[in-house]
């Protein structure tokens, strides 16, 4: 009877997970989706952020990031320099900071510099390093407003305003550009995709929670079925073949809900 009773409810949760896979076979699709898309959401979505907090044109941006791949600094180092570009310009525009004497050294004007967007200030200041005579200075000037750890972009400021621009639109010529509208779509993606950790978070602590019965009286069954079996195995085919069934079914199951875990960031330990 005990084992009867075992299999009706392993049966109940084969049905389960039968229908559990319906529901996953969506989240497969995202999960796919975003695989191929890997990487770009997120620096998209920071390219529209740092943009909405400097004020730098996002095309802009995304230019001079390709300009400092070309030569040899990178992408992240682009972003980090523009946010301390603009932190220095503000201490010297406020009259402190060690951008201040460098910025006046340099020729030219914290006034002006302070009103322009971070372009701007960008080619200003690459035109006025390039001009200097020594490779020590250029890089000294660099890590003056720009810091230290974004020193390598003393390559491309060396360049002067000219060589800048001309890697911009290069990049523009490549890629075609990109709107805000564009970047707003990406930020609603991965707006999405935080709001579907916490539902699929919450999905999983129930699957849990319903399964810790059925384990419960899984392993409990196992373990009485093992000690009364004193008559060979002939009798319990059917039951093992239904065990085996639901075991097959069930892990497949896992095995999705495992990469929709993955899917939203939410491990499976």
């Amino acid at each position: 009877k005990s084992i009867r009773s075992f299999g009706g409810k392993v049966n109940s949760l084969k049905g389960a997970f039968v229908s559990l896979g319906t529901i996953l076979a969506g989240g497969m699709i995202v999960r796919g989706l975003k695989s191929f898309v890997s990487g770009s959401l997120e620096s998209i979505d920071a390219v529209g952020k740092l943009a909405d907090r400097t004020g730098i044109a996002v095309n802009d941006l995304r230019g001079l990031q390709h300009a400092a791949v070309i030569t040899g600094s990178s992408a992240a180092s682009m972003a980090k320099a523009v946010d301390v570009l603009q932190k220095r310009v503000g201490e010297a525009a406020a009259g402190t900071g060690r951008a201040k004497s460098w910025i006046e050294r340099m020729g030219l004007s914290i006034a002006d510099l302070n009103s322009m967007n971070p372009a701007d200030q960008f080619s200003a200041i690459a035109d006025s390093i390039a001009g200097m005579s020594s490779k020590a200075k250029q890089a000294a000037a660099t890590a003056a407003l720009f810091s230290r750890e974004n020193q390598q972009l003393v390559n491309l400021l060396a360049l002067g305003s000219d060589g800048v621009n001309k890697l911009k639109n290069e990049f523009i010529e490549l890629s075609g550009g990109m709107s805000r509208i564009d970047i707003r779509r990406v930020e609603q993606a991965n707006d999405a995709i935080a709001r579907g950790k916490i539902a699929v978070r919450a999905m999983k602590d129930e699957i849990t929670i319903g399964l810790a019965p059925t384990i419960e009286v899984l392993a409990d069954t196992t373990k009485d079925w093992l000690v009364s079996q004193n008559n060979g195995l002939s009798k319990s085919v059917a039951w093992v073949q239904t065990l085996n069934d639901a075991l097959v079914i069930i892990g497949k199951r896992i095995n999705e809900l495992t990469g929709l875990w993955d899917l939203f960031g939410i491990g499976v330990k």
